[in-house]
């Protein structure tokens, strides 16, 4: 489906054709191929959003709880994308990062960092300042955390081929439809379109920023059970003459995120980013005024960068539950039986590392259908 249909009865219908959407829909159409399965998407193209304005990192899942959906599903789907990533011919590099220290009172957090990853199963290694210097002789640390399982992916190819995948699998796609009314029946779910209605048993809501609304539309009420999202903007600027770095910079962890870090994409370029905060709107320009405080934060452990080097590049958007100051909050990827809204799957807060779990998060979501 081009568009959405006046009437249309499916078996399963995925709300949101993000990489998250994507991939389940990918799973879900491989697995029930002989099931009427749709992905609807607001957007004229699959992944406007979250999923093509990121990082591009394949996040090894150092930093969570070992029990939450981000440590398992980051550690899980980064075996699962390289994997995906060779057998479909998907740019990517398995480059490694550096987590650093610059001053003494910051080697206690690293060394938790580093505990905490080994509790979630991911291959670590401290170095001290005479082996950063060895190994990135343009770094200033104390001390590094060094990740050899991080790696960066071309997330526009991913998206392309998760995409094609489902076209592959026969799963319907209506894109530009804007969803905007919710109705429990019977035999499970009536959604309302300005140009038609669509029927299923059920709901997927891998919406991105705007699956809390979705959910709301169904009749969950978002504020009362930490639903709500507060989206929250980063801002990234390319760094125009690449500086001879081998490996992902990482700070250690602000408030609001992992801080300005310097990423290497597929092709080489260079960039900072991103900063974080919140916003009301989906503005997605970049304020060249806030090029002084990446360069200020950057040049902690980048002696060498220069301010003037820094050209603004491109921003992104993430969906962070507003229950959960400092982005401290797990996935919410919930069956709502319990609610009141059985076969009814709820994808709500799924920011970083959505991208590199989200193969791991469509098994996960297979299994529960």
């Amino acid at each position: 489906m081009s568009g959405t249909p006046v009437r249309t009865k499916l078996d399963i219908v995925i709300i949101g054709a993000g990489v998250v959407g994507l991939a389940i829909a990918a799973a879900v159409g491989e697995r029930f191929s002989g099931a009427a399965i749709g992905i609807i998407e607001k957007n004229q193209r699959p992944g406007m959003e979250t999923s093509s304005r990121n990082s591009g990192v394949l996040h090894a899942g150092i930093y969570y709880p070992s029990a939450s959906h981000k440590a398992v599903l980051a550690v899980e789907g980064n075996a699962y994308l390289r994997e995906y990533a060779q057998k479909n011919e998907i740019p990517w590099l398995p480059i490694g990062k550096m987590v650093v220290a610059t001053e003494a009172k910051q080697e206690p957090v690293l060394e938790q960092i580093a505990a905490q990853a080994r509790i979630n199963g991911v291959v670590v290694s401290m170095l001290a300042r005479g082996q950063v210097q060895q190994i990135e002789p343009q770094v200033r640390a104390r001390s590094a955390l060094f990740v050899p399982s991080t790696a960066v992916i071309d997330s526009g190819a991913l998206i392309r081929c998760l995409y094609q995948q489902v076209r592959r699998h026969g799963v319907a796609v209506a894109l530009g439809s804007c969803l905007h009314r919710i109705e429990k029946t019977k035999q499970g779910y009536a959604l309302f379109f300005p140009d038609g209605m669509v029927e299923t048993s059920v709901v997927v809501n891998a919406a991105g920023l705007g699956s809390d609304q979705i959910a709301a539309m169904a009749g969950i009420d978002i504020d009362a059970i930490g639903y709500r999202l507060q989206p929250i903007k980063g801002e990234y600027f390319r760094i125009a003459s690449p500086l001879p770095i081998k490996h992902l910079l990482y700070p250690i962890p602000e408030r609001e995120g992992l801080g300005i870090h310097l990423t290497i994409d597929t092709i080489g370029g260079q960039r900072l980013g991103p900063n974080a905060y919140p916003v009301l709107n989906l503005d997605y320009n970049v304020d060249e005024g806030h090029r002084q405080s990446f360069f200020e934060a950057a040049s902690r452990y980048l002696p060498d960068l220069r301010e003037e080097a820094l050209l603004p590049d491109y921003a992104g958007i993430r969906p962070r539950l507003y229950s959960a100051p400092g982005g401290n909050s797990d996935f919410i990827i919930q069956e709502e039986s319990s609610r009141g809204f059985p076969n009814f799957i709820n994808l709500i807060g799924i920011e970083s590392p959505g991208l590199t779990a989200c193969l791991a998060i469509a098994r996960l979501v297979r299994t529960m259908l």
